[in-house]
């Protein structure tokens, strides 16, 4: 498993591994929860019924907030290459002349 840093995830793997590690957590949690609960068989179903359709919806706004910040992130990192790139067009012309 990747090395967790001081103040959280530095990279694309460390975040899949926090969220996969979380996700798991809470699944875990949630279902010994309802089985030490007194409650009949049918309701206890339902309740984790519930809970992994609420886990569902969660996950899936977790996955379109992490799609749209790599949404960004790919923007962004295209526009820094695009300024590079015109940053070192005068030295290219240079080397190609030489």
């Amino acid at each position: 498993m990747a090395a967790m840093h001081i103040g959280g995830p530095q990279n694309h793997h460390e975040y899949l591994t926090t969220f996969g590690l979380l996700m798991l957590g809470l699944g875990v949690g949630t279902v010994a929860g309802l089985l030490v609960a007194p409650k009949s068989g049918k309701q206890l179903r339902k309740d984790i019924g519930r809970k992994v359709e609420d886990a569902r919806d969660k996950v899936g706004e977790m996955g379109e907030q992490f799609s749209k910040r790599a949404g960004e992130y790919w923007q962004r990192g295209e526009e820094l290459a695009e300024a590079a790139k015109r940053k070192a067009e005068p030295i290219t012309r240079m080397v190609r002349q030489a």
